[in-house]
């Protein structure tokens, strides 16, 4: 009997993670379409769906959107209201690749790495968000070479 239910418990579990993984996967999807029809006809470097997993200072939740590079901002729509966080390009103080990230205090080890950029903020503060994304390698490149870093 106790099998039986554990068993049950499980495939519960499995079923509730398949689910959230599907509605994430489709807010990504109507960002990136919300970004995509915020960009048209700009110069578009980057674009593509990435879950914010951290930021500090920055106006957006963490969770699930799109993110996308420009010839002059760096852009990030989530959340079923389409939340819009943009930084301007000569805000960005840096764009890296990282496996380890911090995360409501704590350090987390990543199997693959983040993309984390920081940038100053509006009082001169230094702002930091961190988000996974396909290739945060080639997306902090393509960040640096923009910035002249």
């Amino acid at each position: 009997m106790t099998e039986l239910v554990v068993g049950l418990v499980g495939v519960v579990l499995v079923t509730v993670g398949v689910l959230m993984l599907r509605r994430g996967q489709a807010r990504s999807r109507a960002s990136l379409a919300v970004l995509q029809g915020d960009l048209a006809g700009a110069d578009i470097r980057r674009i593509g769906m990435a879950g914010l997993v951290a930021a500090e200072g920055a106006p957006a939740a963490p969770g699930p959107g799109a993110l996308a590079i420009t010839g002059t901002h760096l852009r990030f729509v989530s959340g079923p209201e389409h939340q819009r966080m943009v930084v301007p390009l000569e805000q960005l103080v840096s764009a890296s690749a990282e496996r380890e990230a911090v995360r409501r205090g704590v350090i987390r080890l990543n199997r693959r790495p983040l993309l984390v950029v920081r940038w100053r903020g509006g009082a001169a503060s230094d702002r930091r968000a961190v988000w996974s994304v396909a290739d945060a390698s080639a997306w902090a490149g393509s960040i640096a070479q923009l910035i002249g870093r």
